[in-house]
């Protein structure tokens, strides 16, 4: 979405009605569109962190049901434990950066 789509979404920013946009209402535009888009993005790496956990969750109870093998188990033993890694440091690094970001 670009710039005009945003501001055009907030309607008017013109606040006192005068006709002309002056810098303190384009800063308080500005101000607003920039806290919209943080909020956006950190919506999108909650939900990356979801997913994250999710599917470890959902590849561990699927290495423990009988449909899988113990030897396709242990042919994919090294990939796996780069799977629970990378997974893991997602999850493990939207938890560390959000507390982070609580205290601040």
């Amino acid at each position: 979405m670009t710039l005009e789509e945003r501001l055009q979404k907030h309607g008017n920013i013109d606040q006192n009605q005068d006709g002309f946009v002056d810098a303190d209402e384009l800063s308080t535009a500005k101000s607003i569109l920039d806290m919209e888009l943080a909020e956006e993005k950190s919506e999108a790496h909650r939900r990356m962190a979801f997913a994250a956990l999710g599917s470890l969750i959902v590849f561990t109870f699927l290495l423990f049901t009988p449909f899988v093998d113990v030897d396709r188990i242990s042919a994919i033993s090294e990939l796996a434990s780069m799977f629970y890694i990378a997974t893991a440091s997602i999850v493990g690094g939207y938890m560390g950066v959000s507390g982070w970001m609580s205290k601040r």
